[in-house]
């Protein structure tokens, strides 16, 4: 009996750990509009590993997070994108009690602002995307955008950029 009351207590206390974090996929975006100073923690299943599929053996497979600003009223320039990508802190890697988790960089890309993922023999990694400041996000959003300015980070397997 005490062994069944401890396999509930357990798989309660395991429910809660997760309880605030999304899988995230192929094309899924991280959205950044929100009166908070981090995101949720997304979990990403097999970053970096393709089993079978048209990816050659000599090709580098690394999946990145590219910075999507959708606003069709007026054309955002890769200045104000790159202004925007350096207020954001994203994590790869991170974890619960962690400290530290290795942080990306943003790199540009034609016109894109780019955040590679971490490269290597993992199966599964977390990202969680917070303010330097510590202000919320849309705080950091409204100072460099025009206001409902919809921004996300989506995921990209097999990045190309």
């Amino acid at each position: 009996m005490k062994a069944a009351f401890f396999l509930v207590g357990l798989f309660s206390l395991t429910n809660l750990a997760f309880a605030e974090q999304v899988n995230l996929d192929d094309l899924e975006t991280i959205e950044l509009n929100l009166n908070e100073k981090e995101t949720i923690t997304y979990s990403v299943h097999y970053p970096n590993y393709r089993l079978g599929g048209g990816t050659p053996a000599r090709m580098k497979i690394s999946d990145c997070l590219l910075l999507d600003v959708k606003n069709s009223d007026r054309v955002i320039h890769k200045d104000v994108k790159l202004k925007l990508a350096k207020a954001l802190i994203v994590e790869d890697g991170f974890r619960y009690n962690e400290e530290s988790s290795p942080v990306l960089k943003s790199t540009v890309k034609g016109d894109n602002i780019v955040f590679r993922l971490v490269t290597g023999s993992a199966y599964m990694t977390h990202i969680l995307v917070k303010t330097k400041n510590g202000e919320s996000l849309q705080s950091n959003l409204d100072a460099l955008l025009p206001e409902a300015t919809p921004v996300g980070l989506v995921y990209v397997r097999a990045c190309r950029f």
